[in-house]
């Protein structure tokens, strides 16, 4: 599948690749993530293509209109979701979206592209900052920080 191109999420959602049309996880906390879209990213986001940082927060109301954080990050719901599939090794399918203007590996054309599993090498909170951090690799390659 990887490299597949879908118009939309809607239309990657019936293809079964990500199924939430706007939700940027899906997984169940007491399975693990099955996958992530990288799609306007958030300012503390990275992509270096074999591997990422994704930056998980919760904003209140329409996250267009309002930047500020709602809340604390917590390792509950879809971040329990990251952080299982952290701990057991799951891949997850990454699929990134035209709409990630600051990213090189982002589609230049408008589409919503599977590119492959990766492995999420590492999840944090960081002292100071309301954002959960999770780093994953391209096929579980073990690459430094």
């Amino acid at each position: 599948m990887g490299g597949e191109c879908w118009k939309d999420r809607l239309e990657c959602r019936q293809w079964g690749a990500h199924f939430p049309h706007v939700a940027g996880i899906v997984g169940q906390s007491n399975h693990g993530a099955q996958s992530v879209v990288l799609s306007r990213g958030y300012l503390h986001d990275e992509d270096h293509g074999e591997w990422f940082i994704y930056t998980r927060r919760d904003l209140s109301g329409n996250r267009r209109t309002n930047k500020k954080q709602s809340f604390d990050q917590t390792f509950d719901k879809y971040n329990k979701a990251l952080r299982l599939s952290c701990l057991e090794g799951y891949p997850v399918g990454v699929v990134r979206s035209h709409k990630e203007k600051r990213s090189l590996y982002a589609s230049t054309e408008k589409v919503v592209r599977y590119d492959e599993c990766y492995k999420i090498e590492k999840c944090w909170r960081k002292a100071g900052v309301q954002f959960l951090k999770v780093r994953m690799t391209k096929n579980g390659e073990n690459l430094e920080m």
